[in-house]
């Protein structure tokens, strides 16, 4: 399966665990609001929520 299905059937099928392999272990979140930047470990479990 290519890179872009197996993106968007973990998106459509509500896996976060599988979308998150997609990130990089570098990447970060920045909260233009605020400043704030989160790390990976920081998002991952709000992106979860948001889910």
């Amino acid at each position: 399966m290519d890179i872009y299905n197996k993106l968007m059937n973990a998106f459509g099928n509500m896996d976060a665990d599988t979308v998150l392999e997609f990130y990089h272990p570098d990447y970060t979140f920045v909260r233009h609001q605020t400043g704030r930047v989160l790390k990976l470990a920081e998002w991952a479990p709000m992106m979860k929520d948001m889910m």
